[in-house]
């Protein structure tokens, strides 16, 4: 059993072998021989074919037209004019042009080669072409067959099969063959928009670039000028003019623009562009003027949703046309809006980063500053002695200015008085290059109920709502904006940092510097100290650090909790001795080191919910009181510095070996 089993196994085995090989070593077909087993339908091919028509059962279904040459435009001249598609209707001028037949034969009275069987006797679907020269053609086609259809050529009795089906292209709805991209509108061309709605209008135009020192070309900028006039939301306005510049139709639609369904008679929103059209430029002569070029407007129309429940397309329209297609429902939401959307929610549009002075006026003598540049830093100016701003702190300030945003605006807000805005609670006036008016911001009374703040921009008639929580930053005081580094020192001649007090870590601990090694005595005691300690404690003088200013000055009261210490070592080159003019310059004179002290006093403050430090550093200019920042603390009242020896010194020597180690 086993045997016979086997043997069958290896009989197959040898035959799907044999079959392998004879396979593998079968000559690939030539194309050029199937190629040649067609032939073309005619002898001489017409060239450029300028109409074509298509019938089914009698009944005129579509016919075709070609304006201009060989590369002219296709017209659907029935059922409806419109333009059709390009390249499919050249596909299928070529695709006649090129007609090939597999047989020809003549017909039989009966049978599978008769008129009656192959249903070219009356055929039901007639393709008509005529050539430029004026010539037609008739195709009658009959039935399917393998590969082919049975087709008969000017209502001869010969039969074809041809190798390429027309009804493939042509037995379809007119509409599908109809040239989808409808309009083209120059983006950048476009001067004005309106938005129309059933029970609103916004008129918007797009002013200009102008210069303002000669040197310095503003971007041009979109206003809305109707029903009210003001800034509009550039980035919205750039969304819309995307959306209109190229229509192309996602489907044609049967129904007519004054059925209710469409939601077109009147449309949900309509929206008009009035553009300039791009044209060469012209020659002009010394006694010539270049033609402006010309204006043309169009009108998109807009209306309901095609399926209530997808909701992914809309019906349109164009303005003058009678003709309903549809478009994808993220046009709607592109173009559908409302005055309140077009409307610029920022209450400046000035470029409030690159300012060079900055003034604050409130009601609140805390809140008022004066902020100035200078190479790129800023100071506090107002103050009787001026301090350095902190870049970052000023930044954020600023990033807050530039990005108020209104949640509503209110157009006739009656009497200023009542909100705060006559006068105005706070005054930001900002000095901006290439602006030769200063930009203003007033602010006023917060509304509790609705949490927001009214805004003005000096010279608009708008006031801006904008969330109180957003104008809370816009009120900085000079301990909020001071530069948070006290003061930097040399980490590499720092020479002792001596830490006591109370609340000193250890009780107290000096470090020293003696070559490349730090020690740490505290309590008598005198251990190497901890490299990556010492490290870390020196990157908080390098800089010190406040974690936020407390007071405007450096006076306070008490035993301080922790006192630290820090000797450093300064460097002063004095300038060469000048000699007479025709002796050479003397060498410049030996560094001098001065050593300095620097002391910084931590006062434990307390609090309802814990305790917090006070500190003060008496380094030079003017010094605030201030919060230290935590890792500072940490350093100064629980690091350990001193390393406590672990294991016993090897001596020179090493003892011989045990027995026992053997």
């Amino acid at each position: 059993m086993n045997f016979k089993l086997t043997f069958a196994l290896v009989l197959v085995l040898l035959v799907i072998t044999s079959v392998f090989v004879l396979l593998s070593n079968r000559t690939p077909p030539d194309k050029r021989a199937v190629k040649s087993e067609t032939t073309p339908l005619f002898a001489a091919a017409p060239k450029a074919i300028k109409t074509i028509s298509y019938q089914r059962d009698g009944k005129l279904q579509m016919t075709f037209a070609r304006e201009g040459g060989e590369w002219g435009k296709w017209q659907l001249t029935h059922p409806m004019k419109a333009a059709a598609e390009d390249a499919k209707l050249d596909d299928i001028a070529h695709s006649l042009t090129d007609l090939s037949y597999k047989e020809k034969f003549e017909p039989t009275s009966t049978g599978p080669r008769s008129a009656v069987d192959t249903g070219t006797q009356s055929p039901r679907y007639l393709v008509t072409f005529t050539d430029e020269a004026g010539k037609q053609y008739t195709l009658g086609l009959g039935k399917r067959t393998v590969g082919g259809v049975f087709a008969t050529l000017n209502g001869e009795k010969t039969i074809y099969v041809l190798a390429w089906n027309p009804l493939e292209e042509l037995d379809k709805d007119p509409q599908a063959l109809r040239e989808k991209h409808l309009l083209d509108v120059p983006q950048e061309n476009v001067r004005t928009l309106m938005v129309k709605h059933a029970d609103q209008t916004v008129g918007l135009t797009k002013l200009p670039g102008r210069s303002t020192d000669g040197s310095h070309l503003e971007q041009s900028a979109w206003m809305i000028i109707s029903p009210i006039t003001a800034r509009a939301a550039e980035a919205t306005v750039t969304e819309m003019l995307k959306a209109i510049s190229r229509i192309n139709a996602s489907s044609f639609s049967d129904m007519t623009k004054d059925m209710p369904a469409t939601g077109l008679t009147p449309p949900v929103v309509s929206v008009t562009a009035e553009f300039t059209e791009k044209s060469p430029p012209e020659q002009t002569t010394p006694t010539t003027v270049a033609s402006q070029p010309a204006t043309k407007t169009v009108t998109l129309e807009l209306g309901y949703f095609t399926d209530l429940t997808n909701k992914k397309y809309v019906y349109a329209s164009l303005a003058g046309s009678s003709q309903v297609f549809t478009l994808p429902a993220e046009a709607l939401k592109s173009l559908n809006r409302q005055l309140k959307d077009l409307r610029d929610p920022a209450v400046t549009p000035a470029a409030v980063g690159d300012a060079a002075n900055v003034k604050i006026t409130s009601v609140d003598p805390t809140h008022t500053l004066e902020l100035s540049r200078k190479d790129g830093h800023w100071q506090i100016a107002s103050l009787a002695t001026p301090v350095k701003a902190g870049d970052l702190e000023v930044g954020n300030f600023l990033g807050d200015v530039r990005n108020l945003r209104a949640i509503n605006f209110s157009d006739n807000a009656g009497d200023l008085k009542v909100i705060g805005l006559d006068p105005p609670q706070t005054t930001i006036e900002l000095t901006l290059p290439h602006q030769s008016q200063h930009e203003m911001i007033l602010i006023g009374k917060p509304e509790t109920a609705d949490k927001v703040t009214p805004m003005m921009r000096q010279g608009e008639p708008t006031v801006y709502m904008v969330r109180t929580a957003d104008v809370e930053g816009l009120l900085p005081t000079a301990l909020t904006l001071r530069d948070k580094e006290v003061e930097r020192l040399p980490s590499e001649r720092i020479k002792t940092i001596a830490i006591s007090g109370a609340g000193a870590t250890g009780g107290g601990v000096t470090l020293q510097r003696e070559g490349t090694v730090w020690k740490a005595t505290s309590g008598g005691k005198s251990l190497v100290a901890d490299d990556e300690k010492i490290t870390s404690l020196l990157a908080e003088f390098t800089p010190l650090t406040a974690a936020k200013y407390l007071s405007q000055d450096a006076s306070t009261s008490g035993t301080p909790e922790v006192t630290v210490a820090v000797t450093f070592t300064e460097v002063a080159t004095t300038s060469p001795a000048m000699g007479p003019t025709t002796a050479p310059a003397s060498a410049p004179a030996p560094a001098k080191e001065t050593v300095v002290t620097r002391t910084l006093k931590i006062f434990k403050v307390a609090k309802e919910n814990g305790t917090s430090w006070k500190a003060v550093w008496d380094g030079p200019g003017k010094q605030w009181t201030f919060e230290p920042i935590a890792e500072l603390m940490t350093a100064l009242t629980k690091t350990v510095y001193g390393m406590e020896a672990t294991t016993e010194p090897r001596t020179t020597e090493p003892s011989p070996p045990t027995t026992e180690a053997k």
